[in-house]
């Protein structure tokens, strides 16, 4: 029945990890303000928001995290549980990696929402053909050099800040799923009493 459980855990595990590296790549390369689509106007770009697959990829991942979190919560505390009942350093270590894990999830959840810019902070207001400023890769290469700030919720915002938080939430979530794996690992079934080898055959 454990080694069920756990292989369930496992495969739940691979399914969200997979869900928020899909969904991840679909944001680097999809991202970009609705001034770029059809029926937004240059009078109204102050209104538009990101576009719909980067929105809809945002979520899948937003709820991905959520999952993880939970799921690393449901990890600790069985952690806990074994770690008072055996007094076993493995349990302990488990538990410490999916608490862990739940925090990094929460981080990612927290920040992983896709950001609202208005296009008229970009110096190149062309967000698409000729400038190309779709996705998040532009703000690591040349293109960065033609923007001097992007208006997030009113405020200005650096190309820098712009980079720390796209290195953030990639990161917490990359080590929220690296510690939910260590801790399925470390709280892996083993066999209660284990075949002891004959030594008199």
């Amino acid at each position: 029945m454990a080694t069920s459980i756990w292989t369930v855990a496992v495969a739940v595990a691979v399914l969200l990890a997979v869900t928020a590296t899909v969904t991840s790549f679909v944001m680097w390369t999809d991202y970009q303000p609705d001034a770029a689509t059809v029926g937004c106007t240059v009078d109204a770009q102050s209104a538009c928001i990101t576009g719909d697959g980067a929105a809809s990829a945002s979520d899948w991942r937003q709820a991905a995290a959520a999952s993880a979190a939970l799921m690393s919560l449901v990890l600790a505390a069985c952690g806990i549980v074994q770690a008072i009942r055996t007094r076993s350093e493995r349990a302990v270590g488990a538990a410490v990696a999916a608490l862990a894990a739940a925090a990094l999830a929460v981080i990612t959840g927290a920040l992983g929402t896709t950001l609202q810019w208005d296009q008229l902070a970009l110096r190149a207001v062309q967000v698409v053909p000729p400038d190309h400023f779709r996705g998040l890769g532009w703000a690591f290469d040349a293109r960065a050099d033609s923007v001097r700030f992007v208006l997030v919720a009113g405020a200005e915002v650096g190309v820098d800040t712009i980079r720390r938080w796209i290195v953030l939430t990639m990161g917490s979530a990359i080590g929220a799923f690296t510690l939910l794996a260590i801790s399925l690992f470390l709280l892996r079934p083993t066999p209660a009493h284990p075949d002891v080898p004959n030594p008199n055959p």
